[in-house]
């Protein structure tokens, strides 16, 4: 790919000036989805070695249609069960629901500076 002089200006000011309420109801679904899978996956990833996530990574990567990939998506409560899943083997007995809730209600909130809070155990 060639280097385009100004994209990543172009993209950021995108993103600062796009209001939310301009984004339609699925794009801002897919968002809060990918939020959830992302705690998923950034605590199942500071739980195991380098070398474990590389080759589970290869391993994934082997097989057709993996789950959650576009063209096999999961569901948005199995997205759930895999953040409540990883979050008790990261930290057993954390009620990791707040950050649940909080992810599904983010068009309510006028500061999402709180989410990565909800991850640590009280």
């Amino acid at each position: 790919m060639l280097p385009r002089p100004g994209a990543t200006q172009t993209l950021a000011r995108f993103v600062a000036e796009t209001r939310r309420e301009e984004l339609p109801d699925p794009v801002r679904h897919e968002a809060k989805r990918a939020l959830l899978n992302f705690f998923a996956v950034a605590i199942a990833g500071c739980r195991t070695e380098p070398v474990e996530i590389a080759l589970l990574s290869l391993a994934e990567m082997r097989r057709v249609a993996v789950r959650g990939s576009s063209s096999n998506p999961m569901k948005d409560t199995e997205i759930e069960d895999k953040l409540r899943a990883e979050a008790g083997r990261w930290r057993p007995g954390h009620d990791i629901q707040p950050l649940i809730d909080a992810v599904w209600a983010l068009e309510k909130s006028a500061d999402v500076s709180n989410l990565a809070a909800l991850t640590v155990p009280r």
